[in-house]
């Protein structure tokens, strides 16, 4: 579980979270880099386990779809809410 704060003062290093074009979930990546074009900002991001931007949706993300800046984790505690969901889906409530 993440826990997220404003997505205001981004830097180089910060993990951000964001929505991408045709994904349904949020993205939780790193931000490699900033552009301003037209005097609008544009992020560039790349997962931890990536050795770069692999897919155009980690690139030139616009701030509208930016979620938030990561805060703080609170590790393990994802897997109740995704056991949770499984469970239900097993008994067909979802």
């Amino acid at each position: 579980i993440m826990v997220l704060t404003s997505p205001a003062n981004l830097k180089t290093g910060d993990v951000i979270v964001f929505r991408a074009e045709g994904r349904a979930d949020p993205i939780i990546h790193r931000l490699i880099n900033t552009n301003t074009i037209e005097g609008k900002t544009f992020y560039s991001t790349q997962g931890d386990n990536n050795c770069g931007s692999t897919a155009d949706f980690e690139k030139n993300i616009p701030q509208e779809r930016l979620l938030g800046k990561a805060y703080f984790k609170i590790p393990l505690l994802g897997w109740l809410k995704i056991a949770f969901v499984e469970l239900l889906k097993m008994a067909r409530l979802i």
